[in-house]
């Protein structure tokens, strides 16, 4: 084999690219005067006599190999003014296990697993519901005895793979999965990437165990009549993420990608960086990919350039082609617009919708005005579908704080119930991600660290009745009002601990799976939060974009709200107490006359012994006379540290 000239007709793509007979190679290098193709695992300390010189064209290098193949390696020799050496291909699908940083690029034929579930479609953006995961900390046992692995490595797509089936049922709309792509270092957040193209390596199966997941794997695509992947197409390590994401559409199930545009590698240490940048003699970026700007410990991209612009641009996009997401969620936008890439992300979101206007995309946007993150691109704004809000969750934590003060201690429902209302007014109110609880929040060592709803509830015992209880109203309300709701890994189950992507440092921060048979006061949060997840789902009022923060009352901790869908006629009015007593023939205005099912009553799920369940024996008649500017209202009983949901007819 050596490199020809391009044939007729050939899209050259950026990186190595499968194509026809061989593959293409193209290199974004402005300041090198020569590039060579280092092809087959070559030595890469000295230049290689037999390397083959890709033809320069601009600003890019770039040539054909026939015969290549998918598995084959390569990475690139630069020589410039400022050195020369090997360098990785940014845009490389997977890179070598071996030797990292010092590894090779892998190519990656980008049609060899076979989707299973080429009809999924991801739900509406209003019907999303989001079920955050740390892919390395989440789950992960060995075979056959399945006791827990996490202390001793790292979870994989594969691990997760066996909990796809207790996130079905869960009930949550989509998967958004913490950074998958690769960082320098076994264990990490993800926020410190270097090769944002290819998956962490960390997270693949090697080969000697794939044997292990068969079963799982038989067993989740022949419940839907189809074949598992082989062993041979998983073997490559980006088959393994996609096998992940096949099932997850298989089950119903969306997935999002978070992704870090704002800088590139966070750990403070340049050997990742210089595999495919190009720097001066002192060490300092020269500005191709990156600036002078730091952030996080890594470089922040230059977003004024064109080709970093696509670089980043195509990554995105790469996901969604060829992973199939159906989300991403972007990373302190507040940085990249400080640094000047506001008309960045405005390319950003423009490029993309326009390749696939289903795929949703939601920012991290701390700025002020937060509005600006979901406005066009012709009114000024970034143009994403949707941002975090902060809102709701400062207000959901301080009431429930406040309650932890004890029966006698001010608890501001009226402020509680302004919180829930989204601030973008009065139509699309899935613009707002909210979330009380998130990966930032709760990680051990971070310097805003807070507890976790559970120990906020009740500090002194996470599992006690005032704990639980009011953890399930602040549940309740955040997937009761308006907005996308967000929920991080454990939520569901009543989790306290702090989290850490290094558990080997703090030992107990892993999601208590065991809880679930061990602890009744989990298993009954878990079937509280499922049942929610569904309710959700099944009242389509609950995601409309009707909101009607009505009535309130701070002595006696109460409020309500009305939830519908426009011109439809579903309406549900929801109910919230932080009151340490049940409430009985308390008046709640209602939007209309007539029965009302009470569909949902969080009181129903405590089974600790002697408890007695107090609602409204399945409904309530709204025949009472006017109240809260509502037509009709009705006398009904609230439990203490509750939520109830009710729906017309």
């Amino acid at each position: 084999m050596s490199i020809q000239a391009l044939p007729a007709g050939i899209d050259v793509h950026m990186g190595g690219h499968l194509t026809h007979g061989g593959a293409t190679f193209r290199v974004w290098a402005p300041h090198a005067s020569e590039v060579l193709l280092l092809f087959g695992g070559k030595n890469r300390k000295v230049r290689p006599a037999d390397a083959w010189r890709l033809e320069r064209r601009g600003d890019h290098f770039l040539g054909f190999l026939p015969g290549a193949k998918d598995g084959d390696l390569y990475s690139f020799w630069v020589e410039g003014p400022y050195g020369k050496g090997p360098r990785r291909d940014p845009w490389a699908r997977e890179l070598e296990w071996q030797g990292y940083p010092e590894c090779d690029c892998i190519l990656r034929d980008p049609h060899s697993y076979p989707w299973a579930s080429s009809g999924f479609s991801a739900p509406p953006f209003h019907e999303l519901s989001l079920y955050q995961v740390h892919v390395g900390t989440y789950f992960a046992t060995d075979a056959p005895g399945g006791s827990d692995q996490r202390l001793a490595r790292p979870g994989r797509f594969l691990d997760l793979v066996e909990r796809v089936e207790y996130i079905a049922n869960l009930g949550v709309r989509a998967v958004q999965l913490l950074p998958v792509v690769e960082w320098e270092t076994e264990r990490s957040l993800g926020y410190n990437s270097t090769d944002i193209f290819s998956p962490e390596m960390d997270y693949f199966a090697p080969c000697a165990e794939l044997d292990r997941y068969k079963p799982t794997l038989d067993a989740l695509f022949g419940k839907f009549g189809k074949a598992a992947p082989s062993k041979k197409i998983l073997e490559s390590g980006i088959n393994q993420l996609k096998v992940l994401i096949d099932l997850l559409h298989l089950h119903g199930v969306a997935v999002l990608f978070d992704v870090v545009y704002n800088h590139i590698n966070g750990d403070a240490n340049e050997q990742a960086l210089r595999r495919y940048d190009f720097w001066d003699q002192d060490g300092r970026p020269h500005g191709i990919y990156f600036g002078s700007d730091g952030w996080a410990g890594g470089m922040v991209p230059h977003f004024p350039t064109g080709d970093v612009r696509s670089f980043l641009i195509e990554n995105a996009a790469y996901f969604m082609n060829e992973y199939r997401v159906d989300g991403l969620r972007y990373d302190e936008v507040t940085v990249i617009d400080r640094m000047g890439g506001w008309s960045f992300c405005q390319d950003l979101t423009s490029t993309l919708h326009h390749r696939n206007s289903k795929v949703i995309h939601i920012s991290e946007y701390w700025n002020f005005d937060k509005s600006y993150a979901i406005k066009p691109k012709a009114e000024g704004g970034a143009g994403f579908d949707a941002t975090w809000l902060d809102t709701a969750r400062d207000g959901i934590r301080r009431a429930i704080a406040q309650a932890a003060g004890g029966q006698s201690a001010y608890v501001g429902m009226g402020a509680l119930l302004g919180s829930l209302y989204p601030p973008f007014g009065g139509s699309g109110h899935w613009h707002s991600v909210q979330l009380i609880e998130n990966h930032d929040l709760h990680r051990a060592g971070h310097d805003e660290y807070v507890p976790r709803v559970a120990r906020l509830a009740d500090s002194n015992n996470p599992r006690s009745w005032y704990a639980r209880s009011r953890a399930r109203v602040a549940n309740g309300l955040l997937l009761t009002a308006p907005g996308i709701p967000q929920v991080f890994m454990g939520q569901e189950i009543l989790d306290d601990n702090a989290w850490t992507d290094s558990p080997s440092h703090h030992p107990h921060a892993r999601v208590w799976w065991d809880g679930l048979s061990a602890s009744p006061e989990m298993a009954d949060h878990h079937r509280f939060m499922r049942d929610l997840f569904w309710a959700r789902r099944h009242h389509r009022a609950l995601t409309g974009d009707g909101f009607n923060p009505y009535q309130s009352h701070d002595i006696d901790r109460i409020l309500a709200f009305q939830r519908w869908v426009e011109g439809v006629g579903e309406d549900v009015v929801v109910v919230a107490s932080l009151n340490e007593q049940t409430l009985y023939g308390y008046q709640i205005a209602f939007p209309a006359g007539g029965f009302w099912r009470e569909v949902l009553n969080s009181d129903a799920y405590d089974s600790s012994p002697g408890h007695v369940t107090a609602g409204n024996a399945g409904g309530v008649a709204a025949n009472g006379g006017p109240a809260y500017g509502m037509p009709a209202s009705a006398y009904i009983v609230i439990p203490a540290n509750s939520i109830l949901v009710f729906r017309r007819g």
